[in-house]
């Protein structure tokens, strides 16, 4: 150590040379780093949800999630499903093997709600949904009077 602060002190002219060329250098590519503060995640998830007002959870759970689950089985690519069942609301959750194209995953399972229509009541209608981790706002903003 003590040999590298007597060659530092010697050459202080170069040492301030190569430290104002490091700062530039580390300037100048710091703006094509790419960096995001919240990543691009995309789980291998897709929810459908269903409502039917005023029934019951055991009513929503035979007339609604069974049939559903049953008609979403057939995907391809499911790993697990789980279905809840509230009063007047049915949510499937399915779950895809990782690397699965959502977007085709999410038409196949369009295709098994719109097959299964035939077996649910006339005042329900299921709807799909998927995201990703950037289809969250980044800023909230309420306002009162």
């Amino acid at each position: 150590m003590h040999k590298l602060a007597t060659l530092s002190l010697a050459n202080r002219a170069l040492i301030a040379l190569v430290t104002v060329f490091v700062a530039v250098f580390g300037v100048i590519t710091m703006g094509s780093l790419k960096q995001e503060l919240i990543p691009s995640l995309e789980f291998p998830r897709v929810t459908v949800v269903a409502s039917m007002p005023g029934a019951s959870p055991e009513v929503v759970d035979k007339q609604v999630s069974e049939p559903l689950e049953r008609a979403l089985d057939a995907v391809e690519g499911l790993e697990s499903s789980t279905a809840t069942s509230r009063t007047g609301m049915s949510t499937v959750n399915l779950t895809f093997v990782y690397g699965t194209n959502l977007d085709r995953a999410r038409s196949q399972v369009d295709r098994a709600i719109s097959n299964a229509r035939q077996l649910l009541p006339e005042d329900v209608s299921p709807q799909s949904l998927a995201g990703s981790v950037s289809d969250f706002p980044v800023v909230f903003m309420a306002v009162s009077s």
